[in-house]
């Protein structure tokens, strides 16, 4: 996986145990030609908010597809910004099958009650 590549890239994620505890993931690319065995090199995942002290994100589990770009088009500096949806029809629903209703956080970062 020497080439440069642009834009957005489809992944599956393979590996989301980072040695370091950096909390990276690697990913397989099933658009390459050996997609189904290699793997990236680790992945930093994007974040909404970052700081010393604050800020959050979300480990993707195994398997989970994945958005990942490459900075400057390098393979060997992936970054996911992203998960998608990978089962056609399928949304976030709970054991029940409702739609889940997720609490909305306003600018101050705390959850809204809905009332504006």
């Amino acid at each position: 996986m020497d080439a440069v590549q642009y834009g957005l890239h489809y992944g599956i994620v393979c590996q989301n145990k980072d040695p370091d505890n950096l909390d990276r993931i690697k990913v397989r690319f099933p658009w390459l030609d050996s997609g189904d065995t290699d793997q990236s090199h680790w992945a930093q995942l994007l974040t909404p908010m970052e700081g010393d002290k604050f800020g959050w994100y979300t480990l993707p589990d195994i398997d989970d597809a994945v958005v990942v770009v490459f900075i400057a088009g390098d393979m060997s500096q992936p970054v996911v910004i992203g998960g998608v949806w990978s089962t056609p029809g399928l949304l976030a629903r709970d054991q029940r099958g409702r739609q889940e209703q997720l609490p909305r956080l306003p600018q101050s970062g705390r959850p809204s009650d809905g009332v504006r």
